[in-house]
């Protein structure tokens, strides 16, 4: 429909037809992703030495990861957690919340470490997945938390 209001040299019209597709495209996208965070159950992140827990891509706990082990760390985190259970719907509280954690996430993913993923947290490839997020290193068997920068 486009090209055929262009050749019909109606422009302002395929413009706005342009930009409604991109509208939507990019809803759709950030559905998606705030779909995923929400199905991936807890996330614990590491951002800067601080331990972050999100559950249902809410912000549920956070603490200072110090030197214990990643498991610890999670322990720690869900005695504090708190969140609003979601269903199949979204209150709009909790929508805003989850996007605005996502776009964080998309902005800041080369600064976070995923440490620990409860479920299944998949989005559509970016051209370079594998470098969204920073690197982390542990010690033997799990222990030190450190987080090593960006990947390379």
């Amino acid at each position: 429909k486009m090209r055929r209001l262009a050749r019909q040299e109606r422009f302002e019209e395929a413009a706005e037809l342009r930009d409604r597709a991109r509208s939507l495209a990019r809803w759709i996208e950030r559905s998606i992703e705030a779909r995923a965070l929400i199905d991936a159950g807890e996330v614990l992140l590491l951002v800067g030495g601080r331990a972050i827990l999100l559950v249902e891509g809410q912000l549920a706990s956070a603490c200072d990861a110090g030197d214990r082990t990643v498991d610890a760390v999670l322990a720690s985190l869900r005695k504090t957690a708190t969140w609003e259970p979601v269903g199949e719907w979204l209150t709009a509280a909790v929508q805003r919340e989850v996007r605005a954690v996502v776009s964080w996430l998309n902005r800041h993913g080369g600064e976070v470490g995923v440490l620990h993923v409860g479920g299944p947290w998949s989005v559509p490839a970016r051209a370079k997945p594998t470098e969204a997020f920073a690197k982390v290193e542990r010690g033997p068997r799990g222990g030190r938390v450190l987080q090593t920068g960006p990947s390379a």
